[in-house]
């Protein structure tokens, strides 16, 4: 496991000069690490199949409707608080289909671990709820307010009980446990053309896999990244087929 150190201000600079474009977007006001559906669009044809884990509050799901009118959206949010907002803000769509459990490596009840406040936009760290437990070292400003059971399910049984047999596109915020998931996807993953993710250079989660394993290990499950918005600490990469 790699060293908990700390980036130094070399290293800062050093990043700075190997990634302009993510420097040239921040003095543009533009967010350095978010990936935009427009940017998504070309490697999606036809009226997509997305799939999306971790919902939040269910604003990415609205977004996936109206860029793809004719998609269908399953989505993932375990957290029962969030899962009735998402439930509140799609419920007159159609083509969603909402899931309150947690997509994982494993099918059976899991332990989920709620960080801050997720109804206080000021909360530290709101959104990095995970399976996973934070890492003290990384993240000493979050906390864990809560740990509450949930289900969680994989991909493959999921897809297998649904008679789901394609995925175009996966949306996955899911803190630490991106990768265990796909590899566990089972033949569906063989149908996705492109997967967006949240991706750390540091282990803000325990165990969780870092940038550098999870772009080799994406290469051997056929993807390569088309987008890399990832900064010293974290971001999103999309990776196609």
């Amino acid at each position: 496991m790699p060293a908990k150190t700390h980036h130094s201000l070399r290293e800062r600079a050093s990043f700075a000069l190997r990634r302009p474009d993510l420097l040239w977007r921040i003095a543009r006001s533009t967010c350095a690490r978010e990936i935009y559906l427009d940017e998504v669009a070309p490697y999606l044809t036809g009226s997509p199949v997305i799939l999306e884990a971790g919902a939040f509050d269910g604003t990415d799901t609205v977004n996936f409707t109206e860029r793809w009118p004719d998609a269908t959206i399953y989505t993932f949010e375990p957290v029962p608080e969030l899962f009735a907002e998402v439930e509140r803000r799609t419920s007159h769509l159609a083509q969603v289909r909402r899931y309150p459990m947690a997509l994982s490596d494993r099918t059976g009840p899991a332990t989920f671990h709620i960080v801050g406040n997720p109804d206080d936009e000021s909360s530290p760290g709101r959104d990095f709820s995970s399976l996973l437990p934070l890492d003290e070292v990384f993240a000493p400003q979050m906390a864990i307010s809560q740990s509450i059971k949930v289900q969680a399910i994989t991909i493959a049984d999921w897809a297998h009980g649904e008679n789901v047999d394609r995925i175009d596109f996966m949306w996955l915020d899911m803190q630490g446990m991106e990768l265990p998931t796909l590899k566990a996807a089972g033949p569906v993953l063989a149908t996705t053309r492109a997967i967006h993710m949240g991706v750390h250079r540091v282990e803000f989660f325990a165990g969780c896999a870092l940038y550098d394993e999870i772009v080799s290990s994406m290469r051997s499950l056929g993807f390569h990244p088309a987008i890399d918005r990832v900064t010293l600490k974290f971001g999103n990469i999309l990776f196609v087929r």
